[in-house]
C-alpha cells in the first residue's frame, strides 16, 4: 500500500499531521502531496526528511480538524480558528475524486452537471411587436415599413420574447433609438450592468439545481457579445455570486451565435486537464446592442429588432462527478426522536461515542437548500442536554447560538468537495467546535446530464461578409447576408457526420442521434432538417426555443440544451447527440454529447 505522510507529531486524539493514504491513482501511481498545503505554521524535518510540525506552533492557535476518508484515500488536515480559512486540502480532495473507482460519468470526459436560464421579467408579444416597435421610437409615420416590419415578425417563428426594453425603459434612453445620436458610452454602461446580473439570476439557480456553494467552483468562462468593458463581466460575477477570489477566469466576447458551443469546448477542456475542477459556464446576451430605430436605408435594423430577445444560461461542468452518500441509520437511544431516518441528500451531524443527545424525528431535512441540516447530535454541553426550550414541538433539537453561529461560520468558509464513498463510509468534512466535538458535513451527490464526448470547429472558405458585426458610435450595427440558410444547408451534414465519427461501437446515423441545434431563425433550422434528412421531432426543442425566447444569440443552443434535458427519461430518446451553432466566419462550432443515466441522488 503506497503511504504518503505530510507532516509528522502526535495524533492519539487531537492529531497534529496531514496525512494521505491510498493505493494508487488512476494511472497506477502514488498520490502525490503537492497538492496539499499545510497551515502557516513553523516546520522542522525529522531525521528521515519528513516535515513535521512542533506541538508548540499548535499552541499558539486553535486548529480545528478537517478529516476526510474516501475508498483507500484518508485526508486529515486543520480549520484555522482565527482566519476561518480551511488547510488547503481543494487539491487533494480534488485527487481523491478523479481517483475514486465510484465517480459516475464515463471514462473521466466532461460532464454537464447542471442548467440553468434566466431571462428578464418582461416579455414581447410577437404579434403586437410592430406596433410596439414604431410607437415607441416614434416612427408611426413610417406605415410601409412597419408593413414590412408585421411581415417579418409572421416569418419568425417566434411567438414571444424577453426583454430588459420596457417602454419606460426606452423613454429613458432615447439615445438608443435616436437617428445619428451617438450611444456607444450609454450602451455600453447598461451592458456592463445588465449582463452580469443576468448571467448571475442563471447561475444562481445552477448552483442550486448543482447543490454545492458557490466557492466550489474552480473555473469561470463567460461569453457574451453585449458589451466591452474593462474589468469585464466575469469580474462583477464574481464578486455577485461569492466566487473565490482565486478562481480561474475566460472572457469570451464577440464570437457571435456559436459562441455558446465554444463555451463547451473551453469548459472541456479545462475539466479534463484540471483534475477536480469545476466549470461554471455563463452566456448572457441582450438585445439592447443591436437595438435601432427602423430606417429605409437599413433593413437590416428590422431582422434585428425582431428576432433577438433577452436571456442567459449558465451550465455546471465537471469531470469524474461524485455519487451521493450510501444509506445510513443512525440509533441514538437518548434521542428525543428515537432514530434517524435514512438520509436521502444532506446531513450535518454533532457526534461523540459517549453522550448521545436530542435529533430531529426525521433525522434530515425533506428537501436540499444548499445547507446541510442537524441530523443527530451527541456531544452537548450539559445546559443543552434534554432541556425543553431546546427542542421543538415536535422534537426536533434546536441548536444553540453558540452552534448557530459557528454552522454560519462553516458555511462561510471553503468546504472542499467530497469524493465518492468507500465501505460505507459517507464523504464528510469534519469541523472541531469548542463545546462539541465535531461537525461532520455530508455532501450531496452530483448529477451529470450529458457527457461531452468530443468537440470540432471549422470555418467555411470565402464566407467571412455572410455574418458582420460592426461596432460604432450608434451600437453595434448588424449584417446578415440571406444566403446563410443555403450555406449551411451545404455543410452541416458532412460536419455532423464528423461529429458522429466518435461515436463507440457501431456507425450511427444522423437521424439516430438527438439534436440541439442554434435557432437562429426558421429558415436556418429548415435548412438543417433537409440536409440531414431529419424528421420534424429532432428540432422540436430548438424550434420551442425560438417561439418562446427568439434568437438570444450564444445562449440559445444552451437552451435547447436545457429544453431537450426534459426528456431524458423518456424510453425513446437517443442516448447520444450532436449540440451546434453557427456564426460569422462562417464559423461551425459543435460538441458531441452522450445522455447519462445516473442514480445520484
Amino acid at each position: 500500500m503506497a503511504y504518503t505522510q505530510i507532516g509528522t507529531g502526535h495524533h492519539d486524539h487531537h492529531p497534529q499531521l496531514a496525512t494521505v493514504h491510498c493505493n494508487h491513482d488512476r494511472h497506477g501511481n502514488g498520490f502525490s502531496e503537492a497538492g496539499l498545503q499545510l497551515p502557516d505554521v513553523p516546520q522542522h524535518h525529522s531525521r528521515d526528511g519528513v516535515a513535521a510540525h512542533g506541538h508548540e506552533a499548535n499552541t499558539k492557535q486553535r486548529l480545528h480538524q478537517i478529516d476526510l476518508r474516501v475508498d483507500d484515500v484518508h485526508i486529515n488536515g486543520y480549520l484555522d480558528d482565527e482566519r476561518r480559512s480551511p488547510l488547503d486540502v481543494q487539491d487533494a480532495g480534488r485527487a481523491c475524486r478523479a481517483m475514486s473507482p465510484h465517480a459516475v460519468g464515463g471514462n473521466g470526459h466532461a460532464c454537464i452537471l447542471a442548467i440553468a436560464r434566466a431571462v428578464p421579467p418582461h416579455q414581447l408579444m410577437q404579434h403586437s411587436f410592430a406596433d410596439f416597435y414604431f410607437n415607441v421610437t416614434n416612427c408611426q409615420h413610417m406605415t410601409q415599413l412597419k408593413l414590412k416590419m408585421q411581415r417579418i415578425c409572421e416569418r419568425s417563428g417566434v411567438e414571444t420574447r424577453h426583454s430588459i426594453m420596457t417602454e419606460e425603459f426606452l423613454k429613458q434612453h432615447p439615445e438608443l433609438y435616436t437617428p445619428d445620436t451617438p450611444s456607444l458610452e450609454q450602451r455600453h454602461q447598461i451592458l456592463a450592468e445588465e449582463v452580469p446580473r443576468l448571467a448571475a439570476q442563471a447561475a444562481q439557480e445552477a448552483l442550486l439545481e448543482w447543490g454545492r456553494p458557490a466557492h466550489h467552483i474552480t473555473h469561470l468562462v463567460v461569453v457574451t457579445l453585449s458589451g466591452v468593458a474593462m474589468p469585464g463581466a466575469d469580474v462583477r460575477l464574481v464578486q455577485l455570486l461569492g466566487l473565490r477570489p482565486s478562481v480561474r477566469r475566460v472572457m469570451l466576447y464577440m464570437l457571435g451565435c456559436y459562441a455558446g458551443v465554444t463555451a463547451l469546448r473551453v469548459a472541456k477542456d479545462l475539466a479534463e486537464n484540471n483534475p477536480g475542477s469545476r466549470v461554471l459556464v455563463c452566456c448572457s446576451e441582450l438585445s439592447a446592442t443591436t437595438f435601432h430605430a427602423p430606417h429605409e436605408s437599413c433593413p437590416y435594423n428590422l431582422v434585428s429588432a425582431a428576432l433577438f430577445g433577452d436571456g442567459a444560461v449558465a451550465l455546471i461542468i465537471g469531470a469524474h462527478p461524485e455519487r451521493a452518500p450510501p444509506p445510513t441509520a443512525l440509533k441514538s437511544t437518548h434521542a428525543a426522536g428515537g432514530y434517524k431516518k435514512t438520509p436521502s441528500k444532506a446531513a450535518m451531524s454533532i457526534s461523540s461515542p459517549s453522550s448521545p443527545g436530542p435529533i430531529s424525528r426525521n433525522g434530515i431535512s425533506s428537501q436540499w437548500n444548499g445547507k446541510p441540516q442537524i441530523a443527530h447530535t451527541t456531544h452537548t454541553r450539559k445546559d443543552d442536554l434534554h432541556q425543553k426550550d431546546r427542542l421543538s414541538s415536535n422534537g426536533t433539537y434546536k441548536y444553540p447560538p453558540s452552534l448557530s453561529s459557528f454552522m454560519n461560520n462553516i458555511m462561510s468558509i471553503h468546504i472542499p468537495p467530497c469524493p465518492s464513498p468507500g465501505d460505507n463510509i459517507p464523504p464528510i468534512i469534519r469541523h472541531e467546535h469548542p463545546q462539541y466535538q465535531s461537525l461532520d458535513v455530508i455532501l450531496r451527490g452530483e448529477h451529470p446530464l450529458y457527457e461531452i464526448h468530443s468537440a470540432i470547429e471549422t470555418i467555411i472558405p470565402h464566407t467571412e461578409n455572410i455574418i458582420q458585426g460592426s461596432m460604432k458610435v450608434e451600437g453595434l450595427e448588424f449584417y446578415l447576408d440571406r444566403t446563410l440558410p443555403s450555406i449551411v444547408s451545404d455543410h452541416v451534414a458532412s460536419f455532423c457526420k464528423d461529429l458522429i465519427k466518435d461515436i463507440p461501437g457501431e456507425s450511427m446515423s444522423l437521424q439516430e442521434v438527438f439534436w440541439a441545434v442554434h435557432p437562429g431563425g426558421p429558415a436556418v433550422l429548415d435548412a438543417v432538417e433537409r440536409a440531414a434528412n431529419l424528421d420534424g421531432h429532432h428540432l422540436q426543442a430548438s424550434r420551442h426555443i425560438l417561439s418562446k425566447y427568439g434568437n438570444v444569440s450564444a445562449s440559445s443552443v444552451l437552451f435547447v440544451l436545457d429544453e431537450l434535458r426534459k426528456s431524458k427519461s423518456v424510453p425513446s430518446s437517443p442516448e447520444w447527440g450532436v449540440a451546434i451553432a453557427f456564426g460569422p466566419g462562417i464559423t461551425f462550432e459543435g460538441v458531441l454529447l452522450k445522455r447519462v443515466a445516473c442514480n445520484c441522488v
